[in-house]
């Protein structure tokens, strides 16, 4: 006498090839996702860079531009700026490697100055206005691997007493 089979049910060897293909595309997806969120991470510190830099650009220049009188130490490169209205600032690198402006940091956390030069490209010592180039290079201090340099030709604009037309 033949016994029925239920023919319903999977195969031991129908399960482990399911469970096979299942762990493959678990490994496969998770390995993607993985990856995805190492370049957004990657594509946010780069971004930060690019900020940092265009608001170093920024102050910078417009203070050069603005500038009463500038004093560079060219020991420190600091950059002693004196406004129109008898203040000053001084923007340095410090020690941990932030930009300060009168020991105020005027860059992230995460955003490292490696150097700043100051170089005066001044050609007449009778005209006190100065014409500065200033160089930062700056890294992510989590990603190594992100590094720019910025690089700032600022001329300090003549004051003129008389309005001509």
């Amino acid at each position: 006498m033949k016994l029925a089979r239920d023919k319903s049910g999977f195969t031991m060897i129908e399960l482990l090839i399911g469970i096979t293909v299942s762990a493959f595309i678990f490994i496969g997806s998770s390995s993607l996702m993985f990856a995805l969120f190492t370049s957004n991470n990657r594509v946010n510190q780069q971004s930060s860079l690019e900020q940092a830099k265009n608001d170093i650009e920024a102050e910078l220049s417009k203070a050069v531009r603005w500038a009463k009188a500038i004093q560079v130490d060219q020991y420190t490169f600091a950059l002693t700026v004196e406004n129109s209205d008898g203040t000053t600032n001084t923007y340095a690198r410090s020690s941990d490697g932030t930009l300060t402006k009168d020991g105020a940091a005027l860059t992230a956390k995460s955003i490292n100055v490696i150097s700043m030069t100051i170089d005066d490209y001044s050609k007449d010592s009778k005209i006190p206005q100065k014409s500065l180039v200033i160089t930062l290079e700056l890294e992510n201090k989590e990603f190594k691997a992100i590094k720019d340099t910025v690089r700032i030709v600022a001329s300090q604009r003549l004051a003129t007493d008389k309005t001509e037309f």
